[in-house]
């Protein structure tokens, strides 16, 4: 019954088998020394938000960017070089901070602390 995971900022070895992830719409994975992404990944079919940034990713299969696309998903891949120039499609500008989760977070009528930088204008002048 897991909707929310968060392992940002963990030097993941070994990624959790594909029994969690059933009924999944939040998944951060962000600075967690990824190399790849596991198959089943592209099977969550509720997921709406992948935070992937700062990772080794080199590959993003076409069935994930499928669902990337259909479920009009907030899918964030800045910091994977090699991923990011194989996949135009795929969001690969950083957002203002490496702790802003979500592009929509700034400006979205409440304080966000993970957005409350300079950088991020203070979530744009919410904070």
């Amino acid at each position: 019954n897991l909707l929310y995971l968060y392992l940002n900022g963990n030097n993941i070895t070994k990624f959790p088998d594909q029994s969690f992830a059933q009924r999944l719409v939040s998944l951060g994975i962000a600075r967690c020394h990824l190399t790849s992404l596991p198959a089943y990944l592209s099977k969550v079919n509720k997921l709406s938000y992948l935070d992937a940034r700062d990772n080794y990713i080199g590959h993003v299969d076409n069935t994930l960017l499928s669902l990337i696309k259909k479920n009009k998903m907030d899918a964030y891949f800045a910091g994977n070089e090699v991923v990011c120039s194989k996949h135009e499609e795929l969001d690969c500008k950083p957002l203002c901070s490496k702790y802003c989760y979500k592009r929509s977070s700034v400006e979205n009528g409440h304080c966000d602390l993970a957005c409350n930088s300079k950088a991020c204008k203070y979530d744009g002048g919410e904070c």
